[in-house]
Parts: C-alpha cells; structure tokens; sequence
C-alpha cells in the first residue's frame, strides 16, 4: 500500500518501510519524507535578513570627536620641565664641595702655635695655644662628621644626575609617544569603530546562524523519533501473540488435526457416493436359486 500519492509525496512509502524506520528510532521528518512538504532551509535561511542588515551598517556614517589626551599647557609644563632638567648643573656644588676638602685648619693651627712660643707675654701665649687647640679640635670634627656627610651628598648629586637625565629622557619619550596616539586617534579611530562595530554585529549574526542550525538538525534528526511508537507496536504484538493466541494453541492444535482426517474423510466420502444406491425391486433372476424359509410369526386371534 503505497501512501506517498495519499499525502502529496512524490517518494514511495508503505506502512512498512515507516514501521522499519521506526525501529531504528528515526525521526518523523525522515520517516515520513516530511522534506517534500515543507521547505524547512527557506524557512530557516537568514541571509536574505542579514544582507540587509549588513547593507545598512554599511550605509552608516560614523563620525567621533577626538579629545587631546594632553593640553597645551600640560604639553608646554612637561616641556619647561624637560628644560630644566637639561640646566640643571652640578658642577658648581661640586667644586664648592673639593675646596671644602682643601681647608685644613691643623696647618694654620700650627702656625699659631709657632707664633705662640715666640711669645713672652704668657697671656697671649696661652690664648694662641688655646685656640691653635680649637682649631685642631674643629678640623678633627670636619674630617669625623663634615667629610662623610660630604661623601654622601656627593654620592646623591651623582645619584641625581642620573636621575635627571633619565626624567630628561623619559619626559620626551612620553611627548612623542602622546603625539603619535594622537595622530594615530585623529586618524584611524572612526575606522577602528567601525571594525569593531562590524565585529560586534557578525558575531550577533553568527548566534542567529548557530541558532538556525541548531533549530534545523532538531527539527529533521532529533524532534519526533518514531521508536516509541515501534516499542508500543511490538508491544501489542507480543501481548496478542503470547498472552491471547499461544494460550489457544491446543485448540489450534486439535482443530488442526481434526481438520487432516476430516477433509479426507469427507473426499473419500464423496468419492464413494456414486457407488451407493437403493435397490427399489428385487431382481428375480439373481434370487432364483434363493430358497426363502419364512420363519413362523406369531398370530393373534380375536375371539
């Protein structure tokens, strides 16, 4: 019995061939060639949407206003900044510091003493030694606190003047790499915009693409599998066969028997009908020899 003419299918299809796909758990859409009734990729196909779509981001006009990442006046400071750094000397405090080495108050110390000891007023004598003494006493104070704090203050002068030719350095760099990302945002940034807006909305897309496909494979390979309904056939089946139809199988099995012996009984029987037939008269010349003795019967005689 082909069904396919009864419901507009142009594929031959029988309760069979439905009945086998059923017990390979396919879905309906395959089972029952649902494809040549409904065109599910035209319903399904976006493109013709996102042709449109893409056609008026397309047509759209971006347009940004730039903002400076620096202003004149910051540009200008880090400028007079840079210039400083470049005037900053350390020559000068550092030749101030060596003629701090060259003082040595221990000679003049000396030669007051010298002067003392020619001396023959004692009160002048003793005023010169004690401040030949002072002198010896200053001098030992610069060369134990004066001279190490000296070398140290040196040592960050030093520290300093690397330091600021770095910042020199660093300050510049920044300036120029601040007016390449300027030029490089008063350039490309509409541009970069767009890229990423055109990114943003083909990614958009592609979820309704996945989600397209993703309708399409359940609906035609996941959607309305037929097993179930096989397992409910089978199941029918077995309870007919062996609940209802195994538990008459004597009978079947005697009926079955009964019918071997009839039916030949019945040919046979009927076969043999043409050989039976009453006899109406006797005939005389076949009971000629046949002597009839009549058996005496009783009489009854009314009296």
């Amino acid at each position: 019995l082909d069904l396919g003419p009864n419901v507009g299918l142009k594929t031959k299809i029988n309760i069979s061939d439905i009945y086998r796909d059923c017990v390979k758990n396919k879905p309906l859409w395959t089972t029952l060639h649902l494809n040549e009734l409904i065109d599910l990729q035209a319903l399904l196909n976006i493109s013709k949407y996102t042709g449109q779509i893409q056609g008026q981001f397309n047509s759209t006009n971006i347009t940004l206003s730039i903002d400076n990442l620096l202003s004149p006046e910051l540009k200008s400071q880090l400028g007079s900044f840079s210039a400083n750094l470049e005037d900053f000397n350390t020559s000068a405090v550092t030749q101030q510091m060596n003629s701090v080495y060259l003082i040595n108050l221990n000679q003049t110390a000396d030669k007051i003493t010298n002067l003392s000891k020619v001396q023959t007023n004692s009160n002048i004598k003793q005023q010169l030694s004690d401040e030949a003494t002072r002198l010896r006493q200053i001098q030992a104070d610069i060369e134990t606190n004066i001279y190490p704090q000296m070398k140290n203050l040196n040592s960050s002068i030093n520290t300093l003047r690397l330091t600021t030719r770095q910042m020199n350095g660093t300050v510049g760099e920044v300036l120029s790499t601040v007016g390449a990302a300027q030029d490089f945002l008063n350039t490309n940034t509409t541009q970069i915009v767009k890229t990423e807006s055109r990114r943003f909305l083909d990614c958009q897309l592609g979820y309704f693409t996945a989600f397209t496909n993703w309708a399409s494979r359940t609906i035609t390979q996941e959607v309305g599998r037929c097993g179930p309904l096989a397992g409910a056939v089978q199941s029918l089946d077995d309870m007919f066969c062996y609940s209802i139809v195994e538990s008459l199988n004597a009978f079947w099995f005697s009926l079955g028997w009964c019918l071997i012996f009839f039916i030949p009984s019945i040919i046979c029987s009927i076969k043999l009908a043409k050989h039976y037939r009453r006899m109406k008269h006797s005939n005389s010349k076949d009971d000629s020899h046949i002597l009839m003795s009549h058996i005496p019967r009783a009489q009854m005689k009314i009296i």
